[in-house]
């Protein structure tokens, strides 16, 4: 990489992040540069071998005459052409290294006849530069004021001086370093399905037991989002067990990698349900399957951006979501608890899962209690702005145009009321289904006799003598409390075959239904139906018992 561009008989490294530095450093348009994302991974190297990105910016920057480099566990090290050639052992903890790497610079720079190019590269930035603190201590203030002058000051600016910040999450790292407007960020991404079929092509020649196959395009396919890293682990364990990576393997491996690699962030749902699974909501399954349909065959240009589950506890938006990930069409992914106790790691924590899941895409996401998880557009004074800083991540996440047709977020809360307006507009959720209790006591017969059959309580004649307790059955009966009803029955029988006593599993059902009592109170019940069905897209989306509480 040089200020003027030059013939070089040297091969490049060509990652498209190597080639945006290039082009900004040789206009003379930046020289500091904020590397982010999938930092921790493998990069390809022009000598067609991976390394990691220090070495991958240690390329880029190979015909420079000095590159310091600076990482808390290290000190500062000193290398030239790729080789080691000093460290200094002084230049360990942050208020000594980075005023040194500076008082460096700053000799060089005054030195105009030498004149030499120096690269900076600092990494895990946000240890050194955290965010949150802007004012707060005076040694920070001095840190990140010299940081942000190699990119701003003329005495830098008119030197060959290159200066890469490193850190995984833009939101950890001191707010006047990511918003100084002569710094440029660059995101590593996670691999897509290139990057992934181009590595497995290379590890091919290296470890031919994993990977006998001449085609890997449909394993890239497969594996794309998954850090090359964690992947080539797979492969070399593959290797070494003399087993070939084959396709009907990649869905556990998948589901395993990226939830290691997400930490707490994210799950794969997997599930054996089906549509076909729910019970009623007949309009509901039938546009949700067409989605699915849709989105095989390819036809997401007006593809829905969101699906909103409302409805009272306990009827079943887990479980309709259970059901859509049986299906197979595209990974489900349920967003976990991405709340932290430190500033600025709950931000950095989202950052991380919307990269993850924009590299798994095609994907749907599933938010569980969406009423707490997706923050308040005004925020409470006693959560230090923290609320309002989620909803604007989600918000501006949830309305990315280019994610139509890639990623589908579904919602679910009993509380649709609590969710922000803004989050529930079309082009951030465009479908509202209102899941409902049973509406009749027809509805609540068949419930309860669905899951009495799917637990095998009662034999097939049980079964149809259920109808005759219909006017001790309640309406307004939800799956949650049907299964709490069955689970009682359950343990019931059990009791009984312990104490060495008959038990007769209807004259047991009939004592429980005598003594129920709804889990939810009823007027809680009334109020939860009626935001439902109020948030629903149209009539036809709500169950025909429950469009008078339109």
């Amino acid at each position: 990489m040089q200020r003027t561009p030059a013939p070089s008989t040297n091969p490049r490294l060509e990652a498209p992040w190597a080639e945006q530095i290039r082009r900004h450093y040789e206009a003379h348009a930046s020289s500091q540069f904020i590397l982010f994302g999938n930092i921790h991974d493998l990069v390809l190297l022009p000598e067609s071998r991976f390394g990691t990105l220090h070495e991958g910016l240690a390329h880029l920057t190979q015909k420079f005459d000095l590159i310091l480099s600076y990482r808390i566990d290290r000190g500062i090290w000193v290398e030239k052409g790729g080789e080691t050639i000093a460290a200094v052992k002084e230049g360990w903890h942050p208020e000594t290294a980075i005023p040194e790497i500076g008082r460096i610079l700053r000799s060089a720079t005054f030195a105009r006849s030498t004149a030499r190019q120096i690269a900076v590269i600092i990494h895990e930035a946000e240890k050194i530069f955290p965010t949150g603190q802007r004012g707060a201590h005076y040694e920070l203030a001095h840190l990140v004021s010299g940081v942000r002058a190699w990119a701003s000051d003329a005495q830098y600016r008119e030197h060959p001086l290159a200066t890469f910040l490193i850190t995984e999450n833009l939101a950890e790292l001191h707010e006047d370093i990511v918003q100084n407007s002569r710094t440029v960020q660059i995101e590593i991404p996670v691999p897509g399905e290139a990057e992934v079929t181009q590595a497995l092509n290379l590890w091919a020649k290296t470890y031919p037991q994993a990977l006998p196959a001449a085609d890997f395009a449909p394993l890239g396919r497969a594996l794309k989002g998954v850090m090359l890293q964690s992947l080539e682990q797979e492969v070399k364990l593959a290797h070494h067990a003399g087993e070939a990576l084959a396709l009907d393997r990649v869905g556990s491996i998948k589901k395993r990698l990226v939830e290691r690699e997400a930490g707490e962030l994210l799950e794969f749902l997997q599930s054996r349900r089906r549509l076909a699974d729910i019970a009623g909501l007949k309009e509901a399954k039938e546009l949700i399957a067409l989605h699915l349909a849709m989105w095989k065959q390819g036809k997401t240009q007006k593809f829905p951006k969101g699906y909103l589950l409302a409805g009272p506890v306990g009827t079943g938006k887990t479980y309709v979501v259970d059901c859509i990930a049986g299906e197979g069409a595209v990974p489900v992914v349920k967003l976990k608890n991405f709340r932290d106790m430190w500033y600025g790691k709950t931000e950095g924590n989202l950052e991380k899962a919307f990269r993850l899941i924009r590299a798994l895409a095609p994907c749907i996401v599933f938010i569980d209690e969406a009423d707490q998880s997706l923050g308040k557009r005004d925020s409470s004074a006693n959560d230090g702005g923290l609320s309002g800083r989620i909803y604007s991540q989600f918000a501006q996440e949830m309305s990315d145009p280019t994610t139509r047709g890639q990623v589908l977020w579904i919602l679910a809360t009993s509380r649709p009321d609590l969710v922000e307006v803004d989050l529930k507009r079309p082009g951030r959720v465009d479908v509202k289904f209102a899941l409902m209790p049973t509406g009749t006591p027809e509805e609540s017969v068949l419930l309860l006799q669905a899951l009495l059959k799917k637990e095998k309580l009662l034999t097939a004649e049980q079964l149809g003598q259920v109808a005759a307790l219909q006017e001790k059955i309640p309406v307004w009966l939800t799956p949650g409390a049907a299964e709490s009803l069955c689970a009682s029955l359950y343990t019931a029988l059990c009791a009984a075959e312990a104490e060495g006593r008959p038990a007769d599993p209807l004259a047991e059902l009939t004592r429980l239904l005598e003594n129920y009592q709804a889990p939810v109170r009823k007027e809680v019940m009334e109020f939860q139906i009626r935001l439902a069905a109020a948030e629903a897209t149209s009539a036809q989306l709500i169950p025909p018992a429950f469009r008078e509480f339109r």
